[in-house]
């Protein structure tokens, strides 16, 4: 059977999975469901975001569909879904058209917690750099991922480790993190609410992806201003940004670092695809 007609998409609202099509039901040529999506994730510290159109949703789902709740996205194929956003609801809206109620979600990843977390901290002098960053990073209120090892390290930037005069950390944690981060040599976001710090050349330390024709690769890449590589593939959420990939095609081959990717699909249309920004890396 053509993989057109194996594509499943769910997501998850508290202790409720709403999926596209009956978990066992792999025959029928079209989920039960429409629902379309644009996920887009970057390396900037605003939050990732989630669309998710959904169409004929019965009574007791839109019921369930409330803002600020907790929402995980899942898309891939039939018995191999893959994670594409976890974050929270920050709209919901449902319209009757003609015969059909459409629902329409949207959803910030971090995006509560970022929006009201604050900080009014002192530290003393001699405050360590890693003891200001550590405290700044746990009050942003999201998972801490890999943040408190890749501070642990102390590879901060010229060799910067302490505040001789002390330091005061005060107003929207965000905004003391970007201070901090500038000053240390980082950059940081939020990915499927935990927090994730790189520097400059850093990747995670998640497993290479490999993109080739064989792999999911459309077409040939293009390089754009800086050395900016752009690709188009074949949807695949193991794509997200600081991860690093491999790219193989008659015009290209080498590594690079994701910076941004958008999620697309629709499970009765055409679209069903990952379209990628990446800087090359040595």
């Amino acid at each position: 059977m053509s993989e057109l007609f194996n594509r499943d998409f769910a997501i998850t609202v508290g202790s409720t999975k709403i999926q596209a099509r009956e978990p066992s039901d792999v025959s029928i040529a079209k989920p039960t469901l429409r629902i379309a999506f644009k996920v887009e994730k970057s390396l900037d510290r605003n939050p990732n975001k989630a669309d998710v159109q959904i169409w004929n949703l019965n009574e007791d789902h839109r019921k369930t569909l409330q803002k600020k709740q907790a929402i995980i996205i899942e898309a891939g194929y039939v018995s191999t879904m893959q994670l594409l956003f976890a974050g929270d609801i920050t709209f919901v809206n449902h319209v009757r058209e003609g015969a059909d109620w459409v629902t329409t979600v949207q959803s910030g990843d971090g995006a509560n917690e970022i929006a009201s977390s604050q900080m009014n901290v002192s530290f003393a002098p001699g405050a360590q750099m890693t003891a200001v960053l550590k405290a700044t990073a746990e009050s942003l209120g999201v998972g801490l991922g890999n943040a408190m090892e890749k501070i642990g390290k102390g590879e901060f930037r010229k060799g910067f480790t302490e505040f001789s005069r002390g330091v005061v950390a005060s107003g929207p944690t965000k905004n003391v993190m970007d201070k901090l981060a500038s000053t240390a040599g980082f950059t940081w976001s939020v990915q499927d609410k935990e927090l994730q710090i790189l520097g400059p050349l850093d990747t995670t330390t998640e497993e290479l992806v490999s993109l080739t024709k064989d792999s999911g690769l459309i077409g040939s890449p293009e390089v754009g201003e800086d050395g900016i590589v752009k690709a188009k593939s074949l949807l695949q959420g193991t794509i997200r940004p600081g991860r690093q990939i491999q790219i193989e095609s008659l015009m290209m081959n080498g590594f690079f670092r994701v910076e941004k990717v958008v999620h697309s699909g629709d499970t009765w249309g055409s679209d069903w695809y990952s379209e990628l920004e990446a800087k090359p890396i040595s």
